[in-house]
């Protein structure tokens, strides 16, 4: 190719974009992707009386065909809603997500409260199961004894927690005209306070979020290595499914089936309830049977009119549970004791995909220090086909870098010094589990998971811009139902990148002579007619050999003269880029007399330092290409220009002259500074001298102000 410059009249816009945006391809990028298509306007012109006579038959059916350019018109402005819309998704799904993350560290730090630790140490001190084997046992023997002392744990304080009210679920998406058909009750707060918390330990009885939370701070004052664990719920990144009739009629069931936190069943005669159970030997722990209450615990027998009526759940999953860490396993357990009652198994706490309240896409285990850590891919049995793409990881690399590094690596993170060696170990332990977890996950059994799919990809869901490379073997088959045939896929890691011969020019390669392009990309043009643009692979390209400096210390440049540097391997032999240089700064007129002899006009400092000065050769080096906005979404392309190239043998004096030229403009630029503010004081001093002298002649004329016209500052 040649390295001509930048020829903005040659190449259009979508020749300047990477990607070429066009209908070629099974998938051209987001799933939610619409197109506007205008169909034909197809009038019936109303019949008349029938008096008017043979006239009437000549009026049919009128047809308005729309050209080409206004159907992609009509795709623009669509296109350009639809990015609209995601923004305001995506930036609404992360402060929701901000939010939730305060949410469960508020109540993280709530279970290490003295106040709540009080109103629970009668359930403690009642408790008599054993959950600290002793050090000296075997490994598989400490985790039978731990596991089995979780689950007495876990039936002990379930029989002494009643679920009257449901918890966390997830937000959808109204339309605002959606908003007025929902009752008062749907707009109320439902935050948890600490003192929610207190009451609902002091009556061991409230929702299930409040009941994982005291579960959790009744775990810790058994002196066992606790997390709190969220699945949190936040407003997806894409529309919902539902219509917005079914979205009013979800969000007023669950309106119906709550109850305030605050309102428990009315107090009747308190009557003291003994333990049930007897001693026990603590030589050999004997596990199970610990269904009773704390000794001298006062609690409030309900009546019949007062009993809480214990709806179902919308869900059946939990959104908070905890996790016990097991020191002889160096694994954590997790523990449901209110919704699932199961311990130790992780593949019983993510709820189905059709369940619309509870959905499994963030899953945030916060410790006793309030670090945070994500263990979505311990829970989610199928986190490459079917959760990542509920998540930030699926938008792209810099909002996977947001949430994993600027919100679990900052703010929810102890600082390095205060962590402990052994802290630090069973997280990189527990990293190395979660991702084996991941790799272990069998390739999808659906056709539409293996969209976006991270590990393995299907032949039909590439991309306009990607291809298979060659050789490429196949991991597997995927059996079709419908047609009963089956499909190959292969591993995501054989997918390659095609772009055109522009886009490997931005890169510094151009195409080998003899290469025939994987595939062709339409993109549209301001025509009605649509032209296709070949793509080729990186191994059909061939690094460009820059061109030399001139035997007469002449600059290579293009067309427009100036330079291509969009890729450094595109720097012309013997020449040096200096990117500090401004090669459009203009110099100050008040110079331009002293340094040109001129008394007006207008030189770029670049070429007065170069031309001028030194007598050497340069040229501008356009290092992009930047897009403007415009209005309705169009924009155009203008080059970015960066520094000057000039020959290798002159770059330390351009620089030593141009360092001198920004000095004396500096300097140029105080004295006028300096000028300016003494020349303003001057003329203060003057005002304050006529005004000392007339009052000297005149006396003070502050009295007369009011009837005599005129004067000076007072």
């Amino acid at each position: 190719m040649d390295n001509s410059g930048w020829r903005p009249g040659k190449r259009t816009a979508a020749e300047l974009e990477d990607v070429h945006h066009g209908p070629s391809g099974s998938d051209s990028g987001s799933d939610e992707d619409e197109f506007a298509w205008e169909s034909l306007d197809l009038t019936q012109v109303a019949s008349a009386d029938d008096n008017d006579g043979p006239a009437k038959s000549e009026q049919g059916l009128t047809i308005e065909l729309t050209s080409r350019r206004d159907e992609l018109q009509g795709q623009q402005k669509s296109r350009l809603h639809l990015r609209i819309e995601r923004k305001v998704r995506l930036e609404t799904h992360k402060l929701h997500l901000l939010c939730l993350m305060a949410h469960c560290g508020i109540l993280n730090h709530m279970t290490t409260r003295t106040s709540l630790q009080r109103k629970l140490q009668p359930l403690v001190d009642a408790f008599d199961g054993n959950v600290h084997p002793k050090p000296t046992s075997a490994a598989i023997q400490r985790t039978r004894v731990l596991q089995e002392g979780l689950r007495a744990a876990s039936t002990y304080f379930a029989n002494l927690y009643d679920i009257c009210s449901q918890g966390l679920t997830k937000a959808l998406w109204m339309e605002p005209d959606d908003l007025a058909k929902l009752s008062a009750k749907s707009y109320e707060d439902r935050a948890v306070t600490y003192t929610d918390v207190l009451e609902c330990a002091g009556r061991m009885e409230g929702n299930r979020d409040i009941g994982a939370v005291l579960f959790v701070a009744f775990l810790r004052m058994l002196k066992l290595e606790v997390r709190l664990v969220c699945s949190l719920q936040p407003l997806s990144l894409r529309v919902n499914k539902q219509t917005s009739a079914e979205i009013v009629a979800v969000s007023e069931k669950r309106v119906a089936v709550t109850s305030p936190i605050s309102v428990i069943r009315p107090p009747v005669s308190a009557t003291p309830v003994s333990a049930r159970g007897g001693s026990r030997s603590l030589s050999r722990p004997r596990l199970g049977a610990v269904n009773h209450a704390p000794p001298n615990r006062t609690t409030t027998p309900p009546s019949a009119a007062y009993r809480p009526v214990r709806s179902a759940p919308e869900s059946l999953h939990p959104v908070f549970w905890a996790e016990v860490f097991d020191v002889a396993a160096g694994t954590w357990y997790p523990v449901d004791p209110l919704v699932t009652g199961t311990v130790n198994r992780p593949g019983q706490l993510e709820p189905p995909m059709s369940d619309t309240s509870n959905v499994l896409s963030y899953v945030v285990a916060m410790a006793r220090d309030g670090s945070a850590r994500d263990v979505t891919r311990r829970y989610a049995r199928q986190y490459a086909g079917k959760t990542l793409r509920l998540r930030l990881d699926s938008v792209s690399a810099e909002q996977e870098a947001w949430w994993s590094r600027a919100i679990l690596r900052k703010l929810y993170r102890v600082p390095r010094r205060l962590r402990s060696q052994e802290t630090a170990d069973r997280d990189a332990i527990e990293d190395a589990e979660l991702s084996r977890r991941e790799l272990s996950e069998p390739a999808p059994v659906k056709v539409d998971d293996f969209r976006h799919h991270p590990h393995f990809v299907l032949a039909r869901h590439l991309r306009h811009d990607e291809a298979l490379s060659e050789g490429a073997r196949e991991c597997g088959r995927l059996t079709i139902a419908a047609t009963k045939t089956q499909e190959p896929y292969y591993p995501r890691k054989a997918v390659i990148k095609l772009r055109s011969s522009w886009g490997w020019y931005l890169r510094g390669r151009q195409i080998l002579p003899a290469a025939h392009p994987l595939k062709h990309a339409l993109r549209n043009t301001k025509s009605d007619e649509s032209t296709a643009d070949p793509l080729f692979a990186i191994h059909q390209t061939t690094p460009i050999e820059p061109r030399s400096l001139g035997d007469d210390g002449e600059i290579p440049v293009g067309e427009f003269g100036t330079v291509d540097l969009f890729h450094q391997s595109l720097l012309p032999l013997g020449c040096s880029h200096l990117q500090d240089i401004d090669a459009e700064m203009i110099i100050p007129s008040a110079l331009v007399n002293r340094w040109l002899g001129m008394t007006s006009g207008r030189r770029k400092m670049i070429k007065y330092v170069c031309e001028d000065v030194l007598g050497v050769s340069y040229a501008p080096a356009v290092t992009s290409i930047a897009r403007e906005a415009g209005s309705r979404g169009r924009g155009r392309y203008r080059p970015v220009v960066e520094g000057v190239v000039v020959a290798s043998a002159h770059a330390d004096a351009v620089g030593a002259v141009w360092e001198r030229c920004m000095a004396a403009i500096a300097a140029h630029a105080k004295r006028q500074a300096l000028y300016t503010a003494t020349d303003r004081w001057r003329k203060v001093a003057i005002a304050l001298r006529i005004k000392h002298t007339v009052e000297s002649r005149y006396g003070d004329l502050t009295a007369t102000r009011d009837t005599v016209g005129g004067g000076f500052i007072q």
